[in-house]
């Protein structure tokens, strides 16, 4: 049985539901696995359908098929690759560095989904020295690296769970969105990507979905012995769990 716990933006989410496939785990263990993908809003699919049958060009462009065709300025979601699926409870390395690159124009990956105690490993990749700090969104944490030059590295230590803007004092452009949790072993997939967290004990575990633009989703999820569980998941931006 899967049970909505908490969200924190305005997402859907879309379960493909809960069945038993064939993937190898070890004798009494069990695993979780699925889908995520990201679409646009649900009124934008609409219009630009609608806007194809009747072979009208608007503020956006479509394809004869009724897609959306991407500009500049708007999230294509059928191509993010900062989707993160996180479980709690899962065994994982204790401090997991997460590797990122503070360019001129912002960092790479513009997001990271942690478990407390792992740490972000920060290159200045950019033209010129930078003082980088961790500050919480939802706590007031905060943390600040001395100045690095360019090509130079430094590590700062998640301590806190929540939400934490990743920035460099220097230049508001050069900021990224970080998610910590106790305990969460991640993954990090482009939409349409699947995941499987494997040889998991049998119990109830807390299955995370996030994209830093769009917010979480969290699912209770029960896994048992020697099977395996779907969960596959779909992020929109058209309804707002609370």
């Amino acid at each position: 049985m899967l049970r909505l716990v908490s969200a924190s933006a305005v997402i859907g989410v879309l379960l493909a539901g809960c069945q038993s496939v064939e993937l190898p785990t070890q004798k009494g263990m069990g695993n979780i696995h699925g889908r995520v993908a990201a679409r646009p809003h649900k009124d934008y699919v609409a219009k630009a359908k609608a806007k194809s049958d009747a072979k009208i060009r608007g503020d956006y462009d479509t394809t004869d098929d009724g897609s959306l065709v991407y500009n500049a300025t708007m999230v294509n979601y059928d191509e993010l690759d900062e989707v993160y699926v996180g479980v709690i409870g899962a065994n994982r390395k204790l401090g997991s560095v997460h590797a990122v690159k503070g360019g001129d124009d912002g960092f790479t990956p513009s997001s990271v989904a942690l478990a407390v105690g792992d740490v972000i490993r920060i290159n200045n990749a950019a033209s010129r020295p930078l003082t980088f700090f961790l500050a919480g969104i939802s706590s007031d944490t905060f943390d600040e690296l001395p100045v690095l030059a360019p090509g130079a590295s430094g590590d700062i230590k998640v301590t806190s769970p929540g939400r934490f803007e990743l920035a460099a004092d220097e230049d508001e452009r050069i900021s990224a969105e970080v998610m910590a949790r106790p305990g969460m072993a991640v993954q990090r997939l482009s939409s349409g990507g699947h995941y499987v967290f494997r040889n998991l004990k049998p119990g109830t575990y807390k299955l995370i979905f996030w994209y830093w633009r769009l917010g979480s989703v969290e699912r209770e999820v029960v896994v048992a012995a020697d099977r395996s569980v779907e969960v596959s998941a779909t992020l929109a931006v058209d309804t707002v769990v609370r």
